[in-house]
């Protein structure tokens, strides 16, 4: 399996897919920090360079990148999911 999706921090909620996925696709996700690889099952199609969940988070949940706390999901999302501006938002405004 190659990788295609990238996690900046362990403790990261969603990873950067390196190309764009389908929905079905395994890929291996790989922790730049750790080294760390672990699989995952897209749930529908990824654009290149956008993020996917790489665990389920409640509605109202922090979307953690970066190690960082970057938004917040407006809606449950699910491990695999695609995650963007329709399920998350900021904190900031």
């Amino acid at each position: 399996m190659k990788t295609g999706v990238l996690r900046h921090q362990p403790g990261d909620t969603v990873g950067i897919a390196i190309y764009a996925a389908q929905k079905g696709d395994e890929l291996e996700v790989k922790d730049v920090s750790t080294q760390e690889t672990f699989p995952i099952y897209v749930r529908e199609e990824i654009p290149v360079f956008h993020k996917i969940a790489l665990m389920d988070m409640e509605k109202g949940s922090d979307v953690m990148e970066y190690g960082q706390i970057t938004g917040e999901a407006t809606e449950n999302i699910s491990k695999g999911q695609y995650v963007h501006v329709h399920n998350i938002r900021t904190r900031k405004w």
